[in-house]
């Protein structure tokens, strides 16, 4: 079997079918076929940071962390995983360093509006209110530039915006789930392994950190 083909399939095909399964809620599976994209090719930019996403709904923080730093680490470029990375410290309340993380993010991608709301409820976290309001708006005049409408002006802000979603072809925003999928436990946990190796969770955020 060649090395980038999995059952008849391209590690193209699976990426893509993990892809619409995670954007249609099946998480768990989704998450599966990830971490075996991410077993055969560990530098698999866009397979670390969705298996993030995954993590992150199925309320597996610590493997969302693990695999958003993995893909920043792979590529220090990746806006998402930055803006992934950065919920996750804002959930903490570690203003800094998830300011510090969407400030990377819009260095590289200034009109990346889900990182520039993610910084507005930084901002408010921190009650930084004008920094706050203007990466809002930035955030929605972007997003609906995009979309090629326009905002309604009585939409009002609310820190679920922080955790909006912005589908692409090869990255998706984590945002909060209703209803999270089981994941089988020990499934998790030896999948975590293999994802760490011998390294240390503390050593990998100094290393990205290093990279910030």
């Amino acid at each position: 079997m060649a090395e980038e083909e999995y059952g008849g399939r391209s590690v193209h095909e699976r990426f893509e079918e993990a892809v619409e399964l995670l954007d249609t809620g099946q998480n768990s599976q989704a998450l599966r076929e990830l971490l075996s994209i991410v077993e055969e090719q560990p530098g698999h930019v866009g397979a670390l940071n969705k298996a993030g996403v995954a993590y992150a709904r199925l309320g597996e923080m610590e493997g969302a962390e693990i695999c958003f730093t993995r893909a920043i680490i792979a590529n220090p470029r990746c806006v998402p995983a930055l803006s992934n990375l950065g919920n996750i410290y804002l959930d903490r309340d570690d203003n800094e360093r998830a300011i510090a993380l969407y400030k990377k993010a819009l260095k590289y991608d200034p009109d990346y509006h889900v990182a520039h709301n993610n910084l507005a409820a930084a901002y408010k976290q921190a009650g930084q209110v004008s920094k706050q309001v203007e990466h809002f708006k930035k955030g929605q005049k972007l997003r609906f530039s995009r979309r090629g409408s326009q905002p309604d002006d009585t939409e009002t802000w609310t820190e679920s915006d922080a955790s909006s979603e912005q589908a692409s072809d090869s990255t998706t925003e984590s945002e909060p789930a209703g209803a999270w999928e089981e994941l089988d436990a020990g499934r998790s946990r030896g999948c975590l392994g293999r994802l760490m190796g011998t390294m240390a969770v503390a050593l990998v955020m100094a290393m990205v950190f290093l990279l910030i």
